[in-house]
């Protein structure tokens, strides 16, 4: 409901910024770093039960976006309105392993599409056509983590699509250089927050292996997309 009705406002806004004038549509890829310690812990956790190690973390990933924007919505040239969409994919942990008697084939990824709305400040910046900016984007995510295991152990453990829907903000800062009136490039680095306290299949949570083993207790696990991202990208006005 929360990214239908954001995307609704902001299509409506950025359709009349269109009609009056000049819109920037920018293209941004990059490298993002993500904060998953609560997940990959309870990923160890279930791994090690039996005494096999688990192989790899969830830790980073890729960032692609589109962002539209234009100052007509400000009238004030240093100072852009906008909509962007993201989507990243982290890397893919997995874990082989056939011990006698047990089978093991383990895959966890995670991803997250967002849609925000933000502003961005820019300024001149030691040499002509260089420009040095910040921005600030507040929206929603729709949190994915994709596990799928098949395992011999019993009673089966959980696997499946696990999701939420999850505000998010993004801090960033820009490097901007002008190739031509209309066609820019940008180096930019920043900061992601978006968290979700627990994703659920259904209405099954996905929960933390350390207290189930230890307690039988179903404790949702902290699923944190936070992270740091590096990006290029390039601009087009029209």
């Amino acid at each position: 409901m929360h990214l239908r009705t954001l995307l609704a406002i902001a299509s409506v806004a950025m359709t009349s910024a269109a009609h009056a004038g000049l819109v920037d549509l920018n293209l941004h890829a990059g490298y993002t770093s993500l904060s998953m310690g609560d997940l990959n812990h309870s990923n160890a956790v279930f791994m090690g039960w039996d005494g096999i190690p688990y192989s790899e973390d969830i830790n980073s990933g890729i960032v692609v976006g589109l962002d539209a924007t234009t100052a007509r919505l400000t009238r004030l040239p240093w100072l852009d309105l906008g909509l962007r969409v993201e989507t990243l994919r982290s890397n893919q942990a997995e874990m082989k392993n056939s011990p006698i008697g047990l089978e093991n084939d383990y895959t966890d990824v995670a991803s997250l599409t967002s849609l925000l709305v933000g502003a961005k400040a820019s300024a001149p910046f030691l040499a002509e056509g260089l420009d040095l900016g910040t921005g600030v984007w507040l929206g929603y995510g729709y949190a994915e983590l994709d596990q799928h295991v098949n395992y011999t152990l019993r009673p089966p453990v959980q696997s499946g699509v696990f999701t939420n829907e999850i505000p998010v903000a993004e801090w960033e800062t820009t490097l901007t250089y002008a190739l031509a009136s209309r066609i820019k490039v940008s180096f930019t680095g920043g900061w992601r927050w978006a968290d979700a306290p627990k994703v659920w299949a259904g209405k099954t949570d996905l929960w933390d292996a350390e207290a189930w083993w230890d307690h039988s207790i179903q404790t949702p696990v902290n699923v944190d997309y936070s992270g740091v991202t590096c990006q290029g990208s390039i601009t087009y006005a029209f």
